[in-house]
């Protein structure tokens, strides 16, 4: 049961990686498995047969969820974006009792000022406005390097709780050139270049997820208190990052509704993965 239960983690993990704005290791927070993640991670060669069997499901299942949803990323967004945001902060917001019982559950200045840094941050970030137009044709061994840099960077934020590793591509002007060499994969012409294209930026992630994968054990083993109160701060902003461009567009009361209805549905999906943990 636990490792169907990691396999739609990945899945969950994978689409949210994609999207802009949303954050897979908020998400694996959100799920339960962060620290597991991190712990796999970092000891992964002490502990092999039970690390890579872990990591081998969870990866997986993100690559079916990257697969799958760059394939119908242009769809849900053109078409349902209030809907598909609202869904996943309900998966976020439904791993908010499992994080605050990993604080110590005080209210005391230290936790309101953790909170408030890490808040305010992630307004800060969410509210930075920046373009890509992915245009990258013939790669060259710059671009391979750009791409591998982007990996690196982009892992470093899928690590990171609240920050968004989509987002983090698209400031380094690389996102809407990933998607299309995702989307190429299938395109036998162009299969061998995306493949490299993907190479590169696969080892990129690698060597980010190693590198900061360590930064945060030692935070959540010596500074848990802080470092989940950081956490939530991190959460709540990052859903109002989330909801805020959808307030500006004008919602019909069946929309509203919809979008209220799918936000409890991913509330309970998220405790349902919960209870299946």
């Amino acid at each position: 049961m636990k490792k169907l239960y990691y396999l739609i983690s990945g899945f969950i993990i994978g689409i949210a990686n994609v999207i802009p704005g949303l954050s897979g290791a908020t998400l694996a927070v959100s799920l339960g498995i962060y620290e597991k993640i991190i712990e796999s991670v970092t000891t992964l060669f002490s502990e092999f047969k039970k690390n890579i069997m872990f990591l081998s499901i969870l990866g997986i299942g993100m690559i079916v969820g990257i697969l799958t949803f760059a394939k119908g990323l242009s769809f849900a967004f053109e078409d349902y974006e209030l809907w598909t945001i609202c869904f996943f902060i309900g998966l976020i917001l439904g791993g908010v009792p499992y994080i605050f019982n990993k604080t110590n559950k005080s209210f005391d200045f230290k936790n309101i000022l953790t909170f408030a840094i890490a808040f305010f941050l992630i307004l800060f970030l969410g509210s930075m406005t920046v373009s890509g137009n992915g245009d990258i044709t013939n790669p060259g061994i710059v671009d391979y390097m750009i791409i591998l840099i982007a990996g690196f960077l982009g892992a470093a934020a899928m690590i990171i709780p609240g920050i968004s590793g989509s987002f983090i591509f698209i400031l380094l002007g690389v996102y809407e050139y990933i998607i299309n060499t995702l989307n190429n994969l299938t395109n036998p012409n162009l299969f061998l270049e995306s493949f490299v294209v993907l190479f590169f930026l696969g080892i990129g992630v690698l060597i980010g997820i190693f590198t900061i994968a360590k930064v945060m054990k030692f935070l959540i083993e010596k500074h848990q208190n802080t470092t989940y109160t950081a956490i939530l701060g991190i959460i709540f902003a990052s859903i109002i990052v989330l909801i805020i461009p959808q307030i500006q567009t004008e919602v019909v009361f069946g929309q509203a509704l919809i979008a209220v209805l799918l936000i409890d549905f991913g509330f309970f999906v998220s405790l349902l993965l919960g209870g299946i943990k």
